[in-house]
């Protein structure tokens, strides 16, 4: 997700050369202003569903949910099938300008400068249609900004990586229909307008030296969604790296900083993560991400105590989540506490019902008397057969043979015709063939010694 931001500042580089003050014009968008103590309530009050006072909370039955339910709806469908001209009908780059001159993040010496811009980031925004895919969406809240301007928090989910993200968008109505002009990923915590402002801030004049590395790192995150994933991730972790040497300013230097860190984790480099991490906690406000981040370096060092403590700090932040839930069950079931483990990956998936990791864990954590249990689940993942495959794989590779044959009886009842049946009893088979063959040379060595 944080390709979107990258992009956007990509696009402030290549469409504005040069910036100096003219009249300001009617922004017609509505510069709200909050502290971080006001961000972190409103983040933890959308998706606690605990009241916020002051925040002007459309109700469900409210005809703007049902208008920007199927915006979202637009917008995901367009991004999964890479369709440029949907995807940007769904973007107002217009009103993301008018925003920063509000804020006056931004300016330009003429009209024609004006478009030129818009054009290259509406370009730009359009070729990052596929990073910004998902395919199912929860509205969590909306409240009521100004006329005809609205703050979604959503919940959207992946289905190929397993992976919730919570997002908040700023909307417009343009034409009767709502459009987006501004966003964040709140595990990151930086808005994309705060990204495109100190782009642009740093564009009168000398192009500052970090820019160089930056529009490289937003190209390469371009093409996250094909081929290598580990491979493409760890060039964008050195453009990042080389982003670091040239003191960017903050918005950039968080974006950075987390990219590297992402690259690590893809690479076990668990201690280099920590390190940072420590970087990352010492900036003001620390984005809820980075203790996600931090409890997978840990739990990867075997510190599952401790990685339980950075997944609380993160929900405490941001609320649970199916991802986070399924991290703690996992450091849970490390430390053989099923019972903990399990009620963790079951709230998981009370999240997110299309959870195959949650749902392999609390497979490992039931046991082979009660996986039976955990039928139902099954039955509601979108490939009920992949879900057992992903859930029998993670039992074999816990070394936790009776739940894998738990499962593969559950299969068999549910999909008798399934070529992974053959598969699985041919594991069974061989592993039975080689405790035969270990027993039958220790006998052998025992007789030896008599």
């Amino acid at each position: 997700m944080t390709s979107r931001l990258l992009l956007l500042a990509l696009a402030c580089a290549t469409a504005l050369t040069s910036s100096c003050n003219k009249k300001k014009s009617d922004p017609g968008i509505t510069v709200t202003h909050e502290t971080e103590a006001e961000r972190s309530e409103s983040m933890k009050s959308a998706f606690s569903d605990s009241p916020q006072e002051g925040a002007k909370i459309l109700d469900p039955s409210r005809p703007e949910h049902a208008e920007v339910d199927a915006f979202f709806t637009k917008l995901g469908i367009a991004a999964r099938k890479g369709d440029m001209v949907a995807y940007q009908e769904c973007l107002s780059v217009d009103a993301m300008v008018r925003h920063l001159e509000a804020k006056e993040l931004i300016s330009f010496r003429d009209d024609k400068q004006r478009a030129a811009f818009i054009k290259g980031a509406e370009g730009s925004m359009g070729k990052s249609a596929g990073n910004l895919s998902f395919d199912r969406h929860v509205i969590s809240r909306l409240e009521e900004t100004a006329p005809n301007q609205l703050l979604a928090y959503t919940r959207q989910y992946d289905n190929e990586f397993q992976t919730v993200t919570k997002m908040r968008w700023w909307l417009v109505k343009e034409d009767k229909a709502w459009r987006a002009y501004d966003f964040e990923e709140l595990s990151q915590g930086v808005r994309a307008s705060t990204m495109m402002g100190a782009v642009a801030g740093n564009l009168k004049g000398k192009i500052a030296p970090w820019m160089a590395p930056m529009t490289a790192m937003a190209t390469a995150m371009q093409d996250l969604h094909s081929g290598d994933l580990v491979e493409k991730l760890t060039t964008v972790q050195k453009h990042a790296e080389e982003i670091l040497k040239h003191s960017p300013p903050q918005e950039v230097e968080i974006v950075a900083r987390q990219m590297v860190v992402t690259g690590l984790i893809m690479n076990g480099e668990s201690e280099k993560v920590l390190e940072e991490i420590d970087a990352l906690e010492k900036l003001p406000n620390p984005s809820p991400g980075i203790y996600f981040q931090k409890g997978l370096a840990l739990a990867g060092l075997e510190r599952f105590a401790e990685a339980r403590t950075a997944y609380q700090t993160y929900a405490d932040l941001l609320g649970w989540d199916s991802d986070a839930h399924e991290m703690m069950a996992d450091a849970y079931y490390a430390e053989d506490k099923k019972a903990e483990a399990l009620d963790h990956a079951l709230k998981g998936l009370a999240d997110n019902k299309e959870s195959e990791g949650c749902l392999a864990t609390a497979s490992v954590s039931s046991g082979p008397e009660k996986v039976g249990e955990l039928a139902p689940y099954f039955d509601a993942m979108p490939d009920p057969e992949v879900a057992y495959e992903t859930a029998i794989d993670h039992a074999l590779e816990l070394e936790d043979e009776a739940v894998a044959k738990a499962l593969l009886e559950m299969l068999k009842a549910k999909s008798p015709k399934s070529d992974l049946i053959e598969i699985y009893e041919e594991i069974f088979a061989e592993e039975a063939a080689g405790d035969d063959e270990e027993e039958e040379m220790e006998e052998n060595a025992g007789e030896d010694r008599d």
